[in-house]
């Protein structure tokens, strides 16, 4: 099984251990966004577009997408990135509480723990 996970940016060290775990479970993932690093220069338009880019292309590549909402985004994208999964007909695991009536769908599993999130998916994977 491939998975997209999606989490607020500055999480990105967080989430780098989160796709160890998951990888360990023999879950590939494919999110690529918490390896990026600043480039020098720093973001430009050109380089904030190509990123979202890289973004939708790594959702396409997933089975599923697992949505960390166990804090608040400052900047949404992760809401985004749920709105195109939803719009792709992926599943969708919620790891935290709900956001936004969105996270309300039917067809969306809520876990409570990263851990939880991995059974889930292998249950999916049976």
């Amino acid at each position: 099984m491939k998975i997209y996970i999606a989490a607020p940016f500055m999480k990105q060290e967080f989430i780098r251990g989160v796709c160890s775990d998951f990888e360990q479970a023999g879950i590939f993932v494919t999110s690529r966004w918490p390896w990026e690093t600043e480039p020098a220069g720093g973001y430009t338009d050109k380089i904030h577009s190509n990123n979202a880019a890289i973004d939708l292309a790594d959702i396409d590549m997933a089975d599923a997408f697992v949505l960390d909402a166990t804090q608040p985004s400052g900047t949404g994208g992760k809401h985004v990135e749920t709105g195109y999964a939803i719009a792709k007909d992926k599943r969708i695991v919620i790891v935290g509480g709900r956001e936004n009536v969105f996270h309300y769908l039917p067809q969306i599993s809520h876990v409570d723990t990263w851990e939880q999130a991995i059974n889930e998916l292998l249950g999916w994977a049976s």
